[in-house]
């Protein structure tokens, strides 16, 4: 019998490979299997699960705003048992539910028994009956050595009738125990992935290893001129993946393992400073910098294009080519120069989609400027710092394009001169008197290190 789960997982969460040596680590962890009773309540359609059931009636339909089982009689003990059996012996229990508890005097228990109902163990209870009347809870409890049985009680209790006194939603119970089989077997592990190429193609590769004992540790050396765009990865007995053992291209490009970077930004010295404009912003979807203060205002737009993006900006269409200057007051040591924009279309600097070109010139006197090169508007992910705060989709398509000099370069006026290849935003102008980069390892600390 194969049973195939395919559950829907936030990319973040999932293993994947960087740029150069990975470090893989093989282990089994807490080994323990589950027996589960998560039960459908209305209509008595739990009574065939029930070991014991007292005083409890079952609403033919659920309402959804009101429990769905609640005592039948007022002022006595309503309940209902569930017993698991396991076939080793039971290492936890996790049991509860979601609970309504209006009337005063009312009170729901989770109640266990461990031999066989002679005695009980309190797990929990609720009597309070503060809004609001919809309680969510569990209780974990570690078992004795030795239990393979377990019974769960359901009590309530009330001077009222009716679900609006006193009744449960629904119950959940799940108790974990020791694996009937415990033995290891190899197993072989494959990560399938993309590697990116300097011209932004891509080279798929794949690497499967066999896992004889564990832990285990190996490598796995990623290529390309970037992080690389992952596929898969996949955990099977032998025989799982029918490629050979190793790199599925045979070769290991080696590599030092990839080590990120943290930024330290020094402060904005263009914030409140005046500047001029060649050519007026454009008002399309509300953007426009009427009273030419909005650029130094020390507030950037958006990580994304569209909707109230162009509001935070002046906008110049395709072939604009506007020239913006900016008085920083007096000459200063310019660490970093930058320009916060987006625009229309929708271009992602981290697929080297940004066609915009943007020059840093730099002047003493206002007269005479000089170049100092190029804002940077193609990206990759090993350049971004750990500290950068991407977007949900991981992409960048409203940033800080910067242009950050060997050493610091002495300005008083600095000039962006554009050319513009769509609807260019521009929502803040950044000089940096400093900014640092430091290596930062952002890793997962492995269970034997």
């Amino acid at each position: 019998m194969n049973i195939d789960t395919i559950t829907e997982v936030n990319s973040k969460t999932l293993p994947r490979l960087n740029l150069g040596k990975n470090l893989v680590y093989v282990g089994a962890g807490e080994q323990t299997e589950s027996i589960v009773f998560w039960l459908e309540l209305q209509a008595s359609r739990a009574k065939s699960y029930l070991a014991d059931e007292n005083n409890v009636t079952s609403v033919p339909q659920h309402a959804g705003y009101l429990g769905v089982i609640h005592p039948t009689t007022v002022g006595q003990d309503a309940w209902q048992t569930y017993r698991i059996d396991a076939p080793a012996d039971i290492t936890r229990i996790t049991y509860g539910g979601r609970f309504y508890n209006r009337v005063a005097k009312s009170h729901i228990d989770l109640r266990y028994s461990v031999d066989g109902g002679k005695t009980w163990t309190q797990s929990w209870t609720i009597s309070d009956i503060a809004e609001p009347y919809d309680v969510i809870h569990y209780e974990t409890v570690a078992m004795p050595a030795g239990v393979r049985s377990v019974l769960l009680k359901y009590v309530m209790n009330s001077p009222a009738a009716g679900p609006s006194a006193c009744s449960i939603y629904a119950v959940r119970m799940e108790a974990d125990h020791a694996p009937v089989d415990a033995s290891f077997r190899p197993m072989e592990v494959s990560f399938e992935w993309s590697e990116m190429q300097k011209d932004r193609s891509l080279k798929k590769r794949h690497h499967t290893q066999l896992v004889e004992k564990i832990p285990a540790t190996y490598s796995i050396d990623v290529g390309g001129d970037d992080h690389p765009v992952m596929e898969s990865m996949s955990v099977g007995l032998v025989g799982s993946h029918p490629a050979s053992y190793g790199y599925s291209d045979g070769i290991d490009v080696g590599g030092e393992k990839f080590v990120g970077s943290w930024v330290t930004y020094g402060t904005n010295r263009a914030v409140g400073k005046s500047y001029a404009v060649s050519v007026p912003s454009e008002t399309n979807w509300d953007a426009g910098d009427p009273d030419g203060k909005k650029l130094t205002d020390g507030v950037v737009g958006p990580p994304y294009s569209g909707g109230v993006s162009y509001q935070t900006g002046a906008l110049w269409s395709a072939g604009k080519n506007p020239v913006i200057t900016v008085d920083l007051g007096a000459s200063i040591g310019c660490a970093s120069f930058g320009l916060n924009i987006h625009g229309y279309e929708l271009k992602d600097a981290l697929k080297g989609e940004v066609a915009d070109v943007i020059e840093v010139l730099v002047s003493d006197n206002g007269t005479d400027f000089t170049s100092a090169g190029f804002l940077r508007t193609d990206m990759r992910w090993k350049d971004l710092p750990v500290n950068h705060m991407w977007t949900d989709e991981e992409t960048m398509c409203g940033f800080t394009a910067r242009l950050i000099p060997p050493k610091p370069v002495s300005a008083h006026f600095v000039r962006f001169r554009t050319e513009t290849k769509r609807f260019l935003c521009v929502t803040e102008i950044e000089v940096l008197d400093a900014i640092g980069f430091e290596p930062f390892d952002l890793r997962v600390a492995l269970p034997d290190k």
